[in-house]
């Protein structure tokens, strides 16, 4: 029995691991998220799981029935955990939102506290009478509950590594949550059969048992559990046509298909469309750097180069080769699996090399130089994308371009809605380039200002007529970036309205160890989506890590006094 328990445990620990990772990811697709609201996730699992550990964990010393209500616990637990998968699914359509579009600040807080609250509570009473039952095998005391939370670390363990190579990659959250239950219903079931003959009680706990991993078992094998995976997908999704949606271990991907058109989502958030892009703002981030430069051969393309990007670089004949690196490979695999004649062209033309790896990583251990790299990442918005627009990227950029060679990014602009948030974050980075490269040109625009970086005077002193004469020479048929469009972008009462906009404006290096890229980029969206809160987040970044230790131990004090 002491045995058996000691697997319990072990099962108590993976299974909450497992169950927070797929309400983590579920939920993530919901907000569309960021740093911020997995902190509110995991900030609403840790309080909830307290007062689950609390006020229902107390009635385990008092209770004759431990090991049955240990159980019946688990039982709540593993149903909990189905319906808040499915409650994830539906809830954009039942708040009314719209696809793409994000969620401000307070919904997603009691929204994710609202699909957490059973699941979450009904895990933290689980250790609390993990460690009462422990005890009844072993001298009672701290000790107990000391190896309890080593049992469940373990299990924790095994839940990530079965989770990261595992579950997401070749299991719906549907199928695996119900795998999950299924593990988690024999477990009881051994625990319990001992007892079978002291009441009815128990009696009756071993048959819902048994019944429960029937049903589990026969929607795992009959399809049940894949079944209502794609019944909640359309709900999802609003009966769009889904005709792809799988996990990665990167992050969760959809594909929509509308008349031949592709819409791919990324967590929840567009990606990318296919034949038919965002032509204007496609044809204006590959196209103007291009011309700013007087003979581009080697391009580099970190992010976001399918689907358009690559097919306008390839229209400059001086073009000899593209590497392009893509972290998640099943992007590609998709974009290939529901290919039209543009991704078609741009991945099988021989001049293009795709690596499957981090775009950091790849600058990190490549020796080749470049005339043009182009960040395709849209903004600083969590902590994987805030590294591609600090300093120390910067610096790498800088050892891996050619002489006159040019970094290329976007940043969230408008010519028309200009707040305080917006102004640091552009501020912020404008600065950080600044500190590496001697010079930088923007292009300010509507939804994205365009930054040219580079070591060469050129770029700041490159006129209309210039690129005029660039776009003729090489014969390139564009639709937007015609000569009465460049006129307008390159007039240099635009560059006059931009540094006045900086004016006032953050004068902070974002860097790897000091994200505060990331801070206004949260801050820009809070602004948008919740501007009540504005001045919160105005205040949050005063405060220092020398401050919040202060503020810990007074405290500390208090409640020691």
């Amino acid at each position: 029995m002491k045995k058996h328990f000691y697997v319990a445990i072990l099962v108590k620990g993976f299974s909450g691991l497992v169950a927070q990772i797929l309400l983590l990811r579920e939920l993530l697709i919901l907000f569309s998220g960021n740093e911020l609201s997995i902190g509110i996730i995991l900030a609403n699992w840790l309080i909830l799981g307290a007062f689950g550990s609390y006020v229902l964990g107390r009635r385990a010393e008092r209770s004759k029935y431990t090991l049955e209500a240990f159980t019946v616990i688990t039982i709540l637990f593993s149903l909990s955990l189905l319906i808040a998968i499915y409650l994830t699914r539906i809830l954009k359509a039942a708040m009314g939102i719209s696809i793409g579009e994000s969620i401000g600040f307070l919904p997603m807080l009691f929204s994710s506290l609202l699909v957490l609250s059973a699941v979450s509570i009904l895990q933290g009473a689980l250790f609390t009478y993990s460690c009462r039952i422990y005890s009844l095998f072993s001298s009672p005391g701290a000790s107990s509950v000391g190896r309890v939370y080593v049992y469940e670390t373990v299990g924790t363990i095994i839940g990530g590594i079965a989770c990261t190579y595992l579950l997401i990659p070749y299991f719906n959250s549907f199928q695996a949550v119900t795998g999950l239950a299924l593990l988690n219903f024999v477990v009881c079931l051994v625990l319990l059969a001992p007892s079978w003959k002291k009441g009815l009680f128990q009696k009756t706990v071993l048959a819902v048992l048994s019944v429960l991993i029937l049903f589990s078992g026969y929607s795992l094998l009959a399809g049940q559990a894949d079944k209502l995976h794609h019944y909640s997908i359309k709900a999802q999704w609003k009966k769009q046509n889904v005709v792809h949606y799988q996990n990665s271990q990167y992050g969760n991907l959809c594909v929509l298909e509308n008349e031949g058109q592709y819409s791919f989502f990324l967590d929840g958030i567009p990606n990318l469309i296919t034949p038919i892009p965002d032509i204007p703002s496609l044809e204006e981030f590959v196209h103007l750097p291009l011309l700013a430069h007087p003979e581009p051969a080697n391009l580099l393309i970190l992010s976001g180069g399918a689907g358009g990007m690559i097919n306008e670089a390839l229209k400059h004949p001086s073009i000899e080769a593209i590497e392009y690196a893509e972290l998640d490979p099943l992007l590609l695999d998709l974009i290939r699996k529901f290919t039209t004649p543009l991704t078609e062209s741009e991945l099988n033309d021989r001049r293009v090399k795709i690596q499957h790896v981090d775009g950091r990583l790849l600058l990190n251990k490549t020796q080749n130089k470049y005339d043009v790299i182009f960040v395709g990442i849209q903004e600083p918005s969590n902590l994987q994308a805030n590294r591609f627009f600090t300093k120390e990227f910067f610096s790498l950029v800088k050892e891996r371009l050619n002489k006159g060679g040019i970094l290329v990014l976007g940043l969230p602009g408008s010519l028309t809605y200009v707040n305080e948030e917006l102004r640091n974050l552009n501020s912020c980075i404008f600065n950080t380039l600044g500190s590496v490269f001697s010079h930088i040109r923007v292009i300010p625009g509507d939804g994205r200002n365009l930054f040219l970086s580079s070591d060469s005077r050129e770029i700041t002193q490159i006129d209309k007529m210039q690129i005029i004469e660039r776009l003729s020479q090489r014969n390139i048929a564009a639709e937007v970036i015609v000569p009465w469009h460049i006129e307008k972008k390159l007039h240099p009462g635009w560059q006059d309205w931009f540094s006045r906009f900086l004016e006032g404006g953050s004068q902070k290096i974002n860097s790897d160890f000091t994200p505060l890229g990331l801070f206004y980029s949260i801050s820009h969206w809070n602004a948008v989506f919740a501007p009540s809160l504005s001045g919160i987040f105005r205040q949050f970044e005063r405060i220092t890590l020398t401050s919040i230790v202060l503020l810990f131990a007074i405290l500390l004090l208090l409640y020691f006094f």
